[in-house]
């Protein structure tokens, strides 16, 4: 419910706001994913499509959801937008604030390649330097993490072409080390759900 709320959120327009005028950033920070709109969370049209994905993962693993696209988008010249939220819970390690989210899980539209290809370097799986994960995971010990996450992502007529109508959806997990030992333990051998 979470993920449909922030993927069906929107931001406020500024300039409608006296006092947040050429303060968009700003704005944002306030009220973070943005305000829920009804219709997009209660209905659908013939443009959109949502698809809802609850899995469970464990940490150092990627878990691929392959999509198909249908035929006709291979020829019909359109670009496609992805509009993609996830969420996620963890326990906190209260002693510590960088740590307190000790779990990482981020997202990223990908080529629909076999799991392998994601311990190689990223031109394995990347459609292109442009669509990029998430939430990014260097500096893992020092970051502080999301537990919600929205990226768009919008794929250009020719790499629909290019890719065949195929992609996927990786998501990827990864815990800090520097937590209590029941916490990594817990943390390492659970699968978690998103």
């Amino acid at each position: 419910i979470k993920a449909l709320l922030i993927n069906g959120a929107s931001y406020y327009n500024p300039s409608q706001l006296p006092h947040f005028q050429n303060k968009g950033e700003l704005l944002r920070k306030l009220i973070g994913f943005g305000v829920p709109e009804r219709n997009q969370l209660l209905l659908s049209d013939n443009n959109s499509i949502t698809l809802v994905v609850e899995d469970q993962i464990k940490p150092l693993e990627v878990v691929s959801i392959p999509i198909f696209l249908p035929e006709y988008l291979k020829t019909a010249q359109n670009k496609l937008i992805f509009d993609v939220s996830i969420t996620y819970s963890s326990f906190p390690d209260k002693g510590n604030h960088l740590s307190y989210l000790p779990l990482h899980m981020s997202f990223n539209l990908v080529k629909n390649v076999e799991i392998a290809a994601f311990h190689e370097t990223s031109d394995a799986y990347s459609i292109k330097s442009s669509i990029t994960w998430s939430e990014d995971h260097h500096g893992l010990e020092n970051r502080l993490f999301s537990n919600a996450q929205r990226k768009e992502y919008r794929l250009q007529p020719n790499d629909i072409v290019c890719l065949d109508g195929e992609i996927a959806m990786a998501v990827r997990c990864l815990s800090k080390d520097n937590i209590g030992e029941g916490l990594k333990n817990h943390l390492e051998n659970n699968q978690h759900a998103f």
